[in-house]
């Protein structure tokens, strides 16, 4: 067991920094309407889809390399009746023509994939197109062992400070990027739903977790960038 399964095993609803609080900040400053086509990449159970489309009832797509948490998401959406269309699918290789959404969303979904995902998001962005991302932060420097030992678990490929992050959306053609930092206190919030019946590998998992995010937590941070296509 590793920490994506973890995340499937407890029925994580939100496991992005802040949860769906996250998520409302990260939608409320955006100008969605009925007929804004949105593409939500590493969408999880759905909750921050479903959320979009009872906000604004526009034309969503997920989509998540994961079958397990795709078919979680589309049972959300059947539940709620929302038409929104999930698709088992990569970010670093989308099945998408170019120029096709209006609006690109990423919750703590980047740093598990490599730096062409964020080219890749770019091309299939309309001109004009916003792309919003909430990624966890880098705010000190790590040695090579610690940030090997972070890979390790939580399967990272990448793990950016500011700057980082700034300089690959800017040389996957993004010209116009704004960057909003969030407070230490307002990354809490990943939603574990703890039981009885948890085995002991997942408890395993979950205390290496709980021991990381202490050792790091004055190390890491989380921002969010909100980008547009010229």
């Amino acid at each position: 067991m590793n920490y994506l399964d973890l995340l499937k095993k407890l029925s994580i609803n939100s496991a992005h920094p802040g949860g769906i609080n996250s998520t409302k900040r990260l939608v409320g400053k955006e100008s969605i309407s009925k007929e804004s086509s949105v593409l939500e990449i590493g969408c999880g159970t759905g909750v921050s889809a479903s959320f979009i489309y009872n906000r604004s009832q526009s034309h969503i797509t997920v989509i998540d390399q994961d079958e397990e948490m795709l078919l979680s998401a589309k049972a959300r959406f059947e539940l709620k009746n929302q038409p929104i269309v999930a698709i088992h699918a990569s970010v670093e290789s989308m099945p998408f023509r170019d120029e096709t959404f209006d609006f690109v969303f990423s919750e703590s979904v980047l740093a598990f994939a490599d730096k062409h995902a964020i080219s890749e998001c770019y091309r299939v962005l309309n001109k004009g197109g916003r792309f919003i991302i909430h990624e966890m932060i880098l705010t000190d420097q790590i040695t090579d062992e610690e940030l090997i030992q972070l890979q390790r678990f939580y399967r990272f490929k990448q793990f950016n400070q500011k700057n980082d992050w700034f300089n690959i959306l800017q040389q996957s053609g993004f010209t116009h990027i704004e960057e909003e930092s969030i407070a230490e206190t307002q990354n809490s919030g990943s939603e574990f739903q703890l039981t009885d019946e948890i085995d002991e590998a997942t408890w395993d998992i979950l205390e290496q977790h709980e021991q990381l995010v202490t050792k790091f937590r004055s190390k890491m941070n989380s921002a969010i960038w909100r980008c547009q296509k010229e």
